[in-house]
């Protein structure tokens, strides 16, 4: 029986991988395991440092961001009904 991932241990392996591979090495390798090359169209979801989204604009264009904003209070509704709240804010 194999255990799903959480967003925690998802957010986890991607903090792990960033410090280890870099911005570079990181982004390389999540397109390699998709499989995705530079004539594909796909979207990237969840990019939180400036040096990824960089790294993908030089094997990609064009790239569009796209952020979503909320209300300080509504995020904190969001995040702890996702059952987070022990974490550190």
């Amino acid at each position: 029986m194999s255990v799903l991932p959480t967003r925690a241990s998802c957010q986890q392996v991607g903090f792990e991988l960033f410090q280890k591979l870099g911005a570079a090495g990181l982004v390389r390798a999540l397109l390699q395991d998709a499989g995705a090359n530079p004539t594909d169209c796909f979207v990237i979801d969840g990019v939180r440092h400036c040096r990824v989204l960089n790294e993908i604009r030089t094997l990609f264009s064009p790239v569009f961001v796209i952020a979503v904003t909320a209300r300080l209070e509504d995020r904190y509704q969001r995040y702890k009904i996702r059952g987070e709240a022990g974490e550190a804010l």
